[in-house]
């Protein structure tokens, strides 16, 4: 009886939102994963960087080894009305054309997320042994002028357990000069 019960109210809590239930799926196997700084393969700056993430929740990466310049250009056509008409199912603009987020491929991030070790060690040693099972690129354009446009851009919490977010930044930002993309 209890197991029905606890059943029924997963479905309940997964029923609000189609990617609650894609979250549970793909977050559960990781749910309860305890970090251990063993799994951080004997890499100094990794192991820096999970110490400062086990701590502050956050860690900020200066240099990722990555050229920004050929992320730009990759992520850049993504990014862009006419690739939200073309690509319906991987791109979209939301926030009264303020916010356009797409889901299509860019093998130059991907090159750093996926090959440098010192990135890879940190994620397997706070997520456990995982890959990258997706990513988004969001550009949040000038026209975003009031934070209802983009709730998302609040604080919030995803209700999938551990994850991280990386902010890759393409270009210097400040208040005075715009939006991040």
């Amino acid at each position: 009886h209890t197991s029905k019960a606890l059943s029924a109210l997963r479905m309940v809590y997964l029923s609000s939102n189609s990617h609650n239930a894609l979250h549970w799926y793909l977050d559960t196997p990781y749910r309860h994963y305890q970090p251990t700084i063993q799994n951080v393969n004997n890499d100094a700056v990794a192991l820096d960087l999970f110490k400062t993430l086990q701590r502050d929740g956050f860690v900020s990466i200066d240099d990722f080894g990555g050229d920004i310049d050929v992320i730009w250009h990759a992520v850049k056509p993504t990014l862009t009305k006419e690739a939200a008409k073309n690509y319906k199912n991987e791109t979209s603009i939301s926030g009264a054309g303020s916010i356009i987020t797409s889901l299509i491929p860019i093998p130059p991030l991907e090159d750093i997320l996926l090959r440098n070790s010192t990135i890879t060690s940190l994620v397997e040693a706070y997520l456990g042994p995982s890959l990258l099972h997706g990513y988004k690129t969001t550009r949040i354009t000038n026209s975003l002028s009031k934070v209802d446009q983009y709730n998302a851009a609040l604080y919030h919490h995803d209700r999938v357990g551990r994850r991280l977010k990386a902010f890759v930044f393409l270009h210097d930002v400040d208040c005075e000069r715009g939006h991040p993309t």
